[in-house]
């Protein structure tokens, strides 16, 4: 379908369960889990606000189209924050597409009337025949679009819900929009709109997906350790403090160290705004030339 390309750039992380992670920190630490000085129960609550201090670039992005009915269009049930409205311009047609789809069936034709055909006395001389018939389906791409402009947020409140990419508010009508009761509203009547969004995920044991990046785990890893120590560091009250509290400075340096390397991982531009760079400054540099 046209129109899908990404009017932005950002890199698409795959995600998966941080069980695995929850249980590698489980063994590092299990002579504490074994002791009952520290558990699990607050690791989903420190993975979430770990994962927000580096923004919604961890949030896994998706996209949809929306057709306008009565200024209003229902947004996807795992909808979390907007990233891009755009107004679309659609045209219907009709258009096969490669692919297609084939099966086969295999039917007996039988002379004889009615008989047992498991039963061979009880067939004719010629018993049976049988015929296969295959089938081809075909599907149709009947939508294509293009984007005509990007909306803007109306108001502070739909502002809040949106990423740092959303422009600032606008006065400007149709060209608004707003988020009120899991719908989204503009100020046109009818339309196609394509929405890209960010969106949580989670697991079979409702753990909030992490992205797979090397950098961004080995954050969340460090920012796990850091809270049980602090944990471990608060509550003890004996000759041990002095240790506990080494140790909670070292895992409370290391979560920093590690929080800078995921920050800037997520904050890294991609190839296609490397390539945009390099032409704006090719352009600054035009005035520089002699003709």
């Amino acid at each position: 379908m046209a129109g899908l390309t990404h009017p932005s750039y950002y890199y698409p992380y795959e995600f998966i369960s941080p069980s695995s992670m929850y249980a590698e920190i489980k063994e590092e630490m299990k002579s504490y889990f074994a002791t009952g000085v520290v558990d699990d129960t607050m690791f989903p609550i420190y993975t979430e606000s770990a994962l927000k201090k580096i923004g919604r670039a961890t949030y896994k992005i998706d996209e949809v189209i929306v057709e306008l009915s009565n200024l209003s269009a229902c947004l996807p049930a795992d909808f979390s924050f907007i990233r891009e409205v755009w107004s679309c311009q659609s045209s219907y047609f009709t258009m096969p597409n490669p692919g297609a789809l084939y099966s086969s069936n295999t039917y007996v034709i039988s002379p004889g009337g009615d008989f047992d055909s498991c039963n061979p006395c009880s067939c004719p001389e010629t018993c049976d025949k049988k015929f296969q018939v295959v089938s081809k389906t075909t599907t149709q791409t009947i939508l294509t679009f293009n984007h005509s402009y990007r909306l803007k947020p109306g108001n502070r409140n739909v502002l809040n819900l949106c990423s740092k990419d959303c422009d600032a508010i606008s006065k400007d009508a149709p060209d608004i929009f707003d988020i009120r009761d899991g719908k989204i509203f503009t100020g046109f009547t009818e339309g196609t709109l394509h929405i890209i969004f960010y969106k949580k995920e989670f697991d079979d044991s409702e753990f909030q997906l992490i992205p797979d990046n090397h950098r961004i785990i080995e954050y969340i890893k460090a920012f796990l350790k850091y809270k049980m120590y602090e944990q471990i560091f608060n509550e003890v009250a004996d000759e041990s403090f002095n240790q506990a509290e080494r140790k909670y400075q070292l895992y409370k340096q290391e979560y920093y160290d590690a929080y800078i390397n995921a920050d800037a991982e997520v904050k890294k531009q991609t190839i296609g705004q490397k390539i945009s760079s390099i032409h704006a400054a090719s352009r600054r540099m035009n005035k520089y030339i002699i003709r």
